[in-house]
């Protein structure tokens, strides 16, 4: 059986309606239910007024049929008075139980039942006095027409109660006949407004599912995939533009025949016929489309049920795209990605290749290095040997020329074997394995002022620092070489005369830790700011300021290795500041 659903919006106005309708209709049974009991309160205070009147008028009769009895002596009026006094009890007994609700009236009802039975009792008093022979006196008929009084008084009392509720429970009436009035109007109105908006979403929805149906329809016509769709006996009911195109059958021709006289599949290699459920799960790897013009496509089909609202299924829709062009797409994807695995295998044979040449280069460059330390310098060695030994032995019979080159010699040599110690020194740290940790800037330049305490002490030079100095992530022995010889050049490159003075602080930025060394010498230019560590930069002669040139080229590259900089700014008044920043070691 199928299962019925009305639309979204129908569904929810129809509920709303039936919520708000049901609102209404109890609002109005509440109306006519307190309108009901408002009756019955009414007819209830009526009741209790007729019966205080029937209770006075029952007492007056009683009254009157003795006086007649009194003056006539006639047994007729005693019938009268029996019967009129028989009933007086009943009745009081009855407003008893219809003010039982009302404690108010109750207190009233007492005095009043009273002062009823006392004059009952006398009105009997005197009837027995006069069958007797007595004449009642004055004061017994006088109290008598005081009780009366009372009893009046009394019933007034009671009747102004009565009276009081009654035209309070009669305003309630009328108030809950316009509420009454009120509820019947506003449920019709309500029910008309409920009629017309259900009349409102119904139209709406009915246009929109319309409109769905026509944007649906464009849709499957003017997608990029073919679509058919079937019935459940498998009979095309509908097929697209790209489906036209791909089977070679129109529309107008293919509805009304069977799915499988439309979409006719074969195997690629062989020609035989491929069923559709293997059509399917093949992705046009195997399987084609036969065209009824003669072509083949190699498609990707799926297929789903027609099942609107979750209903049962009405049919069968196939949607299917020409994945021709994208397999010879895949095809040369594969081959150029089988070529690219042969290229990175090629790559990394060459790598490795380079790899073992580069490190057979670098045990050479180590042999050079080892060369350069002990072959190179050993023949330097001896002429500085000899040239010292010249001089002091020969210096009496050499000519003054003669002494002069030969001290020009030893400094000559002295100089060829600093500038072959800073080679090798620059050297090891380019190929160094560096293993970088904490260390305390602090131990790092008490370190450095070991070593040079010679060359400040000669100089005379002032050195400030800035304690306490922070840790920074690098080595020690990097640190001490980098730092010395950036103090060292401070002390040499001063003008003549001038006591050198370096100042030395460090602070904080972030993540790094920045070093200043500043110093009162004779600066560098802006322009050479950059290419003064290069190796064999120099700005000055050996003659002014000795020195290799590379002293600043071995701070830039430790710096680098520590993953640090350094730059060059002026200094105000003279001089220059030497910024390194390091990476902070927390």
């Amino acid at each position: 059986m199928k299962k019925f659903k009305l639309r979204a919006p129908v569904t929810i106005a129809t509920i709303l309606s039936l919520l708000v309708l049901g609102i209404a209709l109890s609002v109005l049974a509440r109306g006519i239910r307190n309108q009901s009991e408002s009756w019955q309160w009414v007819v209830h205070t009526r009741e209790v007024l007729e019966h205080v009147q029937a209770t006075l008028t029952l007492a007056s009769e009683a009254e009157a049929a003795q006086r007649g009895f009194l003056l006539t002596g006639n047994e007729r009026f005693v019938d009268s008075y029996r019967q009129a006094r028989g009933d007086v009890l009943p009745e009081l007994a009855r407003l008893r139980e219809l003010t039982r609700d009302n404690p108010r009236q109750q207190a009233a009802l007492r005095p009043f039942e009273e002062t009823v039975r006392m004059r009952i009792d006398l009105l009997e008093r005197v009837m027995q006095m006069v069958r007797a022979g007595r004449e009642p006196d004055l004061a017994l008929l006088e109290s008598g027409r005081v009780l009366k009084q009372k009893i009046l008084a009394h019933a007034e009392v009671i009747r102004t109660q009565e009276r009081r509720l009654l035209q309070e429970r009669q305003q309630r009436v009328d108030s809950g006949r316009r509420e009454l009035i009120a509820a019947f109007a506003t449920t019709a109105a309500v029910a008309a407004f409920l009629v017309v908006l259900l009349w409102v979403v119904s139209s709406r929805d009915a246009a929109r599912l319309l409109a769905e149906r026509a944007r649906l329809d464009a849709t499957l016509r003017s997608i990029g995939d073919g679509v058919i769709a079937t019935d459940l006996q498998g009979t095309v009911s509908l097929m697209n533009r790209v489906a036209e195109e791909l089977t070679g059958i129109s529309e107008p021709r293919g509805v009304g025949m069977r799915l499988d006289q439309v979409l006719r599949f074969r195997e690629r290699s062989s020609g035989q016929p491929v069923a559709l459920d293997d059509a399917i799960h093949d992705r046009g790897e195997r399987a084609v489309l036969a065209s009824n013009g003669g072509g083949e496509h190699a498609i990707e089909l799926s297929a789903a049920p027609i099942a609107p609202n979750g209903a049962g299924a009405t049919g069968t829709v196939l949607v299917f795209r020409d994945v021709t062009e994208r397999n010879a797409r895949a095809r040369a994807l594969a081959e150029s990605e089988r070529k690219l695995i042969e290229a990175n295998q090629m790559l990394e044979q060459r790598v490795e290749e380079r790899t073992e040449q580069i490190a057979e280069a670098n045990a050479e460059l180590r042999a050079f290095a080892h060369t350069v330390a002990h072959d190179l310098r050993a023949p330097l060695r001896n002429v500085e040997g000899f040239a010292t030994a010249l001089i002091e032995d020969e210096a009496e019979r050499m000519s003054e020329d003669g002494r002069l080159f030969a001290n020009r010699i030893v400094a000559a040599v002295v100089r060829m074997d600093r500038l072959i110690t800073d080679l090798l020194a620059y050297s090891r740290l380019s190929r160094a394995e560096l293993r970088l940790e904490r260390v305390d800037l602090g131990i790092v330049m008490k370190t450095v002022l070991r070593d040079l305490e010679a060359q400040l002490g000669d100089s005379g030079a002032r050195l400030d620092i800035a304690q306490p100095l922070p840790a920074v992530r690098g080595n020690a022995t990097i640190l001490v070489q980098v730092i010395a010889n950036l103090v060292s050049n401070a002390v040499k490159f001063v003008d003549k005369g001038v006591v050198p003075h370096i100042g030395v602080s460090a602070a904080r930025d972030g993540m790094a830790v920045r070093l200043l060394i500043a110093d009162n010498g004779i600066g560098i230019a802006p322009e050479h700011r950059e290419h003064v560590f290069g190796v064999f930069e120099r700005l000055h002669g050996h003659e002014r300021y000795p020195g290799t040139g590379i002293g600043l080229a071995i701070v830039k590259k430790g710096l680098e290795r520590m993953d640090g900089t350094v730059r060059i700014m002026a200094r105000e008044g003279g001089g220059s500041i030497f910024e390194l920043s390091m990476p902070a070691a927390d």
